[in-house]
């Protein structure tokens, strides 16, 4: 009960409130009345108020007619305070008639709440206050008559106004008819509020219905004159058989259209008959404004693409909604907007909607379904608190805020206590490290990690290798295996491996890695092809491989230019593209990895200066003599590899450069890379991202095979993502990511954010 006092406390100071705020006027109206000073016995209680004048708190007699003495004690009477005659609060006896005395100025919010027996009030000249409630609830009320003489207000049949008749205040709730004088500007919150009204003709000079003007009332229809310009959401709701809306011609301001109201343009929904069932909004509408449709009798609601904006509580209270498709192009729901929808079962929220506001889904209990757009960037407080049929949520990557108890919590009242109960079996499905991730730690939730964004990372880079083989859709009898303490003999082998199906594994120099060895086992291989020589991969590692009755083949020259070589012989085609790349780093080898084997394009080593290694120069001559090459591609800038390097390349083959051989290169490697991804961007038709650090080189060697295999963009990444990755990523509109490595090599901050760019 303490917070119905509350509750009612706040609502003083939002009501239409300070006597110096309400218009004055010259009429006395003609139908006031005195009243004589009374004293009180016992049935009043009251406090003192700070000017030493009494406020009337409470109210316990035997109802008839009451007179509120302008005197108790030897102390005036001046105010009437929340909730004093409140009869359940009391447990008093309801008055069939109030009789206010001379003196009174203030008659606060619910002062008479609940009076169900009260048929007429009579106020005196002196009030100045009257908040809007005052008389909620007094269903029998048919009369509030004003004393002649007041400053601040009138009445007329029986109906409360301001001075002047400018507002109309309070309709008794008894009345079935009601002739407003011409003049009245605006009927002001809750004038009406569940009043017996079946039908109201307003009047020509009315330019305002202010918030719940008529709410539960028993209209049925209602003619807005042309200078009405403003509608108050709620102003209808409640009205169980309202059914239509007409509208001036001469309006300035709004329309109507089969009973419902929208703005003069049709690009706002005003409005919606609280008997309708089903609505179909025109394609010029694109808002829908603060309770538009609340607390209607609609099952099913069609928004067309044109609508960006859902208001405040628009659909609150819709308990008969079961279906709502949200167009494609709605950028922001309001708060409430469909709170309390019992019916509503599912629903898909746009990407293009970026918060959810707070209690948006509050209390739909049959809600449970929701899918969460790509796009989607908040979700706030108790946005879904009470979908006590909702188990479980994904939230997309794009999600970086969730308010209190937004997901997985109902709302319970254990022997008439309020209380907070949680879902024991709710699961917040997401990406880990993201927000999801964390709020469903803090809120105590099951949490289950989307499997659309994964990370392939071991103990060590053998381990890390080994889950990126076992996750290969393609099975392969045929392994490769390379050297993880050392890059020259392996980078080229990524196009190989695309060739044959086969992973790459790696192997310290010495003694084969565990974990090679029993993915080799899993993928019951029967064939290891070794890159590099002994100094790479030890004879001993062989030996160990043939003991385990596997064939072996070693693929190596006499120097890492040669490996390369004999690793592009081993793929026994013609190619019509070769790419080329430093000798002396990894960074750019990694880069070309993945479009040299989705192109079935060798890599070739080159150094910086100086003349064609020897075995690179063989091999380019054969080439050329085949005929088969029509273009090449230099991996880096003139720092790795000099302009008369690349010509000396490009006469070899019989291309020239500048023209069928081009240079890829940036700022940087990991600029570098951006840029053969771009220039190779139609080749990653599949919807995969795959991410690596570009400072070392065993991670994406063993992950460039798996991205060819999925024809996906393999990315390399410092400490930050920046802008120039983030568009191309945006392009992609992935729906699959991989990192591969652990969180040293690739930070949960920069493989969100790859997805984050990528995703959404």
């Amino acid at each position: 009960m303490k917070k119905r006092i509350l509750a009612a406390a706040i609502a003083v100071c939002l009501t239409f409130g300070a006597a110096a705020a309400l218009p004055q006027g010259a009429l006395d109206g003609g139908f006031g009345f005195a009243v004589s000073a009374q004293t009180a016995g016992s049935d009043f209680t009251t406090q003192t108020l700070s000017d030493g004048t009494l406020e009337i708190t409470g109210y316990s007699g035997n109802g008839g007619t009451v007179i509120v003495p302008s005197e108790i004690g030897g102390k005036k009477v001046t105010k009437i305070a929340v909730l004093a005659f409140d009869c359940e609060y009391h447990k008093s006896v309801s008055p069939t008639k109030i009789i206010i005395s001379e003196g009174i100025t203030h008659i606060y919010s619910d002062a008479f709440r609940c009076c169900d027996k009260l048929e007429s009030a009579q106020l005196p000249s002196t009030v100045r206050v009257i908040d809007n409630g005052a008389f909620y609830g007094c269903s029998r009320l048919r009369e509030i008559n004003v004393a002649k003489g007041c400053e601040k207000y009138c009445s007329y049949d029986g109906v409360l106004y301001t001075k002047d008749y400018e507002w109309l205040a309070c309709c008794p709730a008894a009345k079935t008819s009601v002739t407003i004088p011409n003049g009245v500007k605006c009927i002001i919150t809750e004038a009406f509020l569940n009043s017996q009204i079946t039908s109201v003709a307003l009047p020509e000079s009315l330019t305002e219905i202010s918030l719940r003007a008529f709410k539960g009332s028993k209209l049925k229809s209602i003619h807005l004159p042309r200078n009405v310009k403003y509608v108050g959401y709620d102003a209808f709701s409640g009205c169980g058989g309202f059914e239509s809306i007409s509208v001036d011609s001469g309006s300035s301001y709004f329309c109507a259209a089969d009973g419902v109201l929208y703005n003069k343009d049709k690009t706002a929904l005003v409005l919606c008959p609280v008997n309708r069932k089903s609505l179909t909004l025109p394609d010029t509408v694109r808002f829908i404004k603060d309770g538009a449709c609340s607390e209607t009798k609609l099952e099913s609601v069609t928004i067309p693409d044109s609508v960006t904006d859902i208001y405040r509580c628009a659909f609150r209270n819709c308990a008969s909604l079961k279906s709502v498709k949200l167009s494609k192009n709605i950028k922001s729901v309001g708060e409430f907007a469909f709170s309390h929808c019992t019916s509503l079962k599912k629903i898909t929220i746009p990407g293009g909607v970026k918060t959810i506001g707070e209690f948006m889904f509050w209390g739909c209990t049959s809600l449970a379904g929701v899918n969460i757009g790509n796009g989607v960037e908040q979700i706030g407080k108790e946005a879904f608190f009470g979908c006590e049929s909702l188990k479980s949520v994904k939230i997309p990557l794009s999600v970086t805020s969730i308010g209190d108890h937004a997901l997985g919590y109902y709302y319970a009242q254990p022997s008439g206590s309020a209380a907070y109960k949680k879902y024991s079996d709710f699961t917040v499905c997401g990406v880990i490290g993201s927000a999801a991730d964390e709020y469903a730690d803090e809120e105590g939730h099951k949490f289950v990690a989307d499997t659309s964004v994964k990370r392939f990372a071991g103990a060590n880079r053998y381990e890390t290798a080994a889950i990126i083989s076992h996750n290969m859709v393609n099975r392969s009898s045929v392994v490769i295996l390379a050297s993880g303490e050392g890059y020259a003999d392996a980078l080229a082998g990524v196009p190989l491996g695309k060739y044959l199906g086969a992973p790459i594994l790696l192997t310290p120099k010495n003694k084969l890695s565990q974990e090679a060895l029993v993915q080799i086992k899993n993928r019951k291989a029967s064939k290891v092809i070794i890159l590099g020589g002994y100094g790479a991969v030890s004879k001993n590692v062989e030996s160990a491989l043939q003991k385990q009755g596997l064939k072996t083949v070693r693929l190596a020259g006499s120097n890492r230019y040669g490996t390369a070589v004999e690793i592009a012989k081993n793929m026994d085609y013609k190619p019509t593209e070769v790419f080329f790349a430093c000798a002396g780093g990894f960074a750019d080898a990694l880069s070309a990895g993945a479009a040299a084997a989705l192109k079935s394009a060798p890599i070739i080593y080159l150094s910086k200066d100086g003349e064609l290694n020897a075995e690179s120069k063989a091999y380019l001559e054969q080439l050329r003599k085949k005929g088969c090459v029509k273009n090449a591609y230099v991996i880096g800038g003139t720092g790795v590899i000099s302009d008369s390097m690349m010509k000396k390349a490009a006469a070899m083959l019989g291309l020239k450069s500048g023209s069928t051989v081009k240079r890829l290169a940036g700022d940087n490697r990991y600029e570098t890379c951006l840029e053969v991804n771009k220039q190779f961007s139609s080749l990653f038709t599949g919807k995969m991202v795959c991410v690596s650090t570009g400072k070392t080189f065993p991670d994406a060697l063993a992950g460039g095979v798996s991205a060819a295999e999925n024809k996906a963009v393999m990315l390399l990444a410092d400490s930050v993502v920046n802008t120039r990755q983030k568009e191309f990523l945006a392009k992609k509109k992935a729906n699959t990511m991989a990192a591969f490595g652990g969180k040293g090599a690739v930070s949960d901050d920069v493989f969100l954010s790859v997805c984050r760019a990528a995703m959404i």
